[in-house]
């Protein structure tokens, strides 16, 4: 059950860097006016990591995902135990390696797997 947690996190975290803006922009022009006083413009614009990127991004965003299922296909496999704590491993240094962009997403899905290596099955 934590190995589906964890997954669920991981592709909820992916989900949401996606599609929730986290880029914010500003944009400043200047102008002279009809009166020829300097006129200044700015707007601020938030921007998702997906318009930002573009489809390069999908990559590294499916790799926590991967991560979290590899223990889910290996089930009924006899080092299934083995791919749980490796996932665990993986996903921990994915956080870590990520954790000054988006790495902090993905913690709730490393400390699930992590439940999930503990336990005896």
């Amino acid at each position: 059950m934590p190995a589906l947690v964890s997954l669920l996190c991981a592709l909820a975290a992916s989900v949401a860097v996606l599609w929730l803006p986290l880029y914010r922009g500003l944009s400043m022009s200047t102008r002279i006016g009809a009166a020829g006083h300097r006129v200044e413009t700015s707007a601020q614009n938030r921007v998702t990591l997906r318009e930002v990127d573009g489809p390069a991004i999908y990559g590294p965003l499916s790799l926590p995902v991967a991560l979290a299922a590899i223990p889910l296909a290996a089930r009924q496999h006899p080092l299934r135990r083995s791919a749980v704590r490796a996932s665990a491993v993986l996903l921990l240094a994915f956080v870590l390696l990520t954790m000054f962009s988006i790495g902090f997403l993905y913690a709730p899905s490393a400390f699930a797997m992590g439940v999930a290596a503990r336990r005896r099955h």
